[in-house]
């Protein structure tokens, strides 16, 4: 039988599998042409940031890795005998303490992620917090603010905690105070969520929840254009960042098992 073809805004999208054409969630189609030619699969289509966690690089002299800041004493991001690689690291034990990580060269974060109107974006991760509701944490892009808990920064396309400890929201903004975000319902102690956000290129940032067996649970969608195209999208190139804080006495496990952006070139 043919393959599936969808046609949007000029773009034409041949997909393998004939289930991806009606496939809400952006997965990436096998070919695509535009009207300046075809446009390449995977890496070749796509800029991409991906940290399976398989091991843990810190960065150093020469060394692109994550650069941590902390605040308190705790311990420091270590890969985990669990399925998949898995980091994981412990706040200290006074409220307020936190381990936040940036990627970068050394003590300079690298600025890379950026989205653009025209262009699809994704973010996925998978993680869980120790004590959902003393817990407050992030993970995706931001521009880069050594501690992302003091002052919420200003572009950011990151999953983080919602007004409440336990609340996930996604958050997607070019200034701190005219984001929007997508309430994605409530953290469970020691439980981890699987998160995916998608922007499609246009005027909508979605963004899905599914539990670990790949049920979705929570989903939603937002507009980023409530005047001209893509006005609320972060315009400030951004770093892959991730963080915990814990809100109680008593240190808290943090365990992050990947994190994955893309941006269409």
């Amino acid at each position: 039988m043919p393959l599936p073809v969808t046609i949007e805004r000029g773009l034409k999208r041949i997909y393998r599998n004939p289930s991806s054409a009606s496939n809400t969630l952006g997965v990436v189609p096998d070919i695509e042409y535009t009207t300046k030619g075809v446009l390449l699969p995977s890496k070749y289509a796509l800029y991409e940031f991906m940290d399976d966690f398989s091991s843990f690089t810190v960065a150093a002299a020469n060394l692109s890795g994550w650069i941590i800041q902390q605040t308190g004493t705790g311990t420091a991001g270590a890969i985990q005998d669990e399925a998949f690689g898995v980091v994981k690291f412990v706040t200290g034990t006074t409220a307020g303490n936190d381990i936040q990580y940036r990627w970068g060269l050394n003590t300079t974060p690298h600025q890379t992620i950026v989205p653009a109107t025209g262009k699809r974006m994704w973010l996925a991760s998978r993680f869980k917090t120790e004590d959902a509701d003393q817990d407050t944490f992030y993970v995706g892009a931001n521009v880069s603010t050594a501690d992302a808990f003091a002052g919420e920064p200003t572009d950011q396309f990151r999953f983080r905690s919602g007004a409440t400890a336990d609340a996930l929201q996604f958050a997607c903004g070019k200034t701190n105070t005219t984001e929007v975000t997508i309430s994605l319902g409530a953290m469970a102690d020691n439980t981890y969520v699987n998160v995916l956000a998608f922007y499609d290129g246009f005027d909508t940032v979605h963004a899905f929840r599914f539990n670990d067996a790949g049920d979705l649970s929570n989903s939603g969608s937002v507009s980023v254009t409530p005047s001209v195209r893509g006005d609320l999208l972060p315009d400030t190139v951004m770093c892959p960042a991730f963080g915990g804080q814990t809100e109680d006495t008593g240190g808290d496990d943090f365990s992050f098992d990947y994190l994955y952006i893309a941006v269409e070139r």
